[in-house]
């Protein structure tokens, strides 16, 4: 029963999905806004292979569409004029369409809200969304009086921690977002020919591998040593620093609880300007010898035991330095 109804759940999951994706109309036959942000030999496959999404993407989908929703009642709720899913087309370009999520309309002023439901609020927008945000604002401008501004900004969503963040500032008049619009263009361009002469274009490796259903066939992931990005690089570097940090704050850490201990004893409570100082000891406790039982009571052992769930552990150091003789052969 329960396996049928996992079935029933996956089936739905992916007619849903049809349902609220069907105001895009079919992908591969055009360029959008969420194209350009992304590598672009992705973009051109996800248009020209069938590849059916796990249930976790899927899920994700469908959790974008359902915090989006919930925003167009907050914004109708705050009574400010908006518009939502707003389709733009190129004017030349019919092949380049943008679907706006949100667009607020005022007294000679446009503002584009481009949404986005995160697991984590970013400390800063992600590139590849600054590039999408600037191609829709780029094809208003090429639809619009010139007389009216054209602004927006970047809502990241974080429902689960009931949090979100405004990333704004973004007019179109700067230069900033002129030439982020150019290279967007310039994109999707590139990701229009080579759906028209079928041929992957470059590859452009990133943190947004991870989401790529083609990542076991590219070029730049083939082992036995990868090249890291220089978005994954900034971040391992950044990683590698904080790390270094906390070994210095746990060795301070370790030295004032020594010092308070010092004072306190084994068993301690007391209070002073709003702090509370509590020190509790436990007493000695027995724990399995594990690699014992299993070499004396194997049976006992094997009925004991359960699953554990694996990890993925994440080492960040200096690489070693090649010699120079590296790599040369033998004569």
């Amino acid at each position: 029963m329960s396996s049928k109804f996992n079935t029933f759940i996956g089936a739905a999951l992916v007619e849903l999905n049809k349902e609220t994706s069907k105001h895009l109309g079919n992908r591969s036959l055009y360029v959008g806004g969420s194209d350009v942000g992304q590598c672009l030999r992705k973009a051109m496959l996800g248009k020209t292979t069938d590849s059916s999404h796990d249930k976790k993407t899927l899920l994700r989908f469908l959790r974008g569409h359902a915090v989006q929703d919930l925003f167009a009642k907050i914004f109708t709720a705050g009574k400010s004029p908006f518009k939502e899913e707003v389709e733009v087309v190129h004017p030349d370009k019919p092949y380049i369409k943008v679907h706006i999520d949100f667009l607020f309309t005022g007294n000679k002023r446009l503002y584009v809200v481009e949404m986005k439901s995160v697991g984590g609020i970013p400390e800063k927008p992600y590139s590849s969304h600054l590039n999408q945000l600037a191609l829709q604002m780029g094809l208003l401008r090429l639809i619009t009086s010139p007389d009216v501004s054209i602004e927006g900004c970047i809502l990241y969503v974080d429902i689960n921690a009931g949090d979100w963040k405004v990333c704004n500032g973004y007019n179109f008049a700067s230069t900033e977002m002129q030439v982020l619009y150019k290279e967007s263009e310039s994109r999707a361009e590139k990701i229009w020919q080579a759906l028209e002469v079928n041929q992957e274009p470059e590859t452009e490796p990133s943190f947004l591998c991870g989401y790529c259903d083609f990542r076991s066939s590219c070029a730049e992931h083939q082992l036995p040593e990868v090249k890291l990005p220089d978005d994954v690089l900034s971040a391992a570097k950044r990683y590698q620093e904080l790390t270094a940090e906390k070994k210095e704050i746990e060795k301070k850490l370790d030295n004032l609880k020594l010092d308070i201990l010092g004072y306190t004893g084994d068993s301690f409570r007391g209070t002073a300007d709003g702090i509370e100082v509590v020190a509790v000891t436990f007493k000695p406790s027995v724990t399995v010898d594990s690699e014992k039982l299993k070499m004396l009571h194997p049976d006992v052992y094997e009925e004991c035991t359960k699953p554990k769930a694996g990890f993925t552990k994440l080492e960040i150091k200096k690489a070693a330095k090649k010699s120079a003789k590296a790599g040369k052969k033998e004569a």
